[in-house]
């Protein structure tokens, strides 16, 4: 079973699939008389052949981007070193049941 996202326009179809199994997401794109699959952006992009500055143009790239993941922020080595990844690095207090528990290290 796939997730689909699509994107509709005059002279342009594009559907978004991410699948349990295999290269996940990947794109079906349609343009008049053909269509073809991608499994990255930049190549999709090449072969659409819709020139930047138009507002469908606008439209496709603003679409692509609504898929783009924020990254996790790089962790912070030093207080890691400092505090370690255990309970004690939290802060917890007496009351808490893993207030004695310790990082075996």
């Amino acid at each position: 079973m796939s997730k689909i996202k699509s994107f509709r326009s005059p002279g342009v179809s594009i559907d978004r699939h991410v699948v349990r199994e295999g290269p996940s997401p990947y794109f079906v794109a349609w343009r008049p008389h053909t269509s073809r699959m991608f499994y990255e952006r930049k190549e999709l992009m090449r072969w659409l052949k819709w020139p930047k500055g138009t507002a469908t143009r606008e439209k496709i790239d603003e679409w692509l981007d609504s898929f783009v993941v924020e990254t996790a922020p790089d962790l912070d080595m030093a207080a890691i070193e400092r505090e370690g990844f255990g309970p004690e690095a939290h802060g917890l207090d007496e009351s808490d049941p893993n207030h004695q528990t310790k990082m075996v290290t």
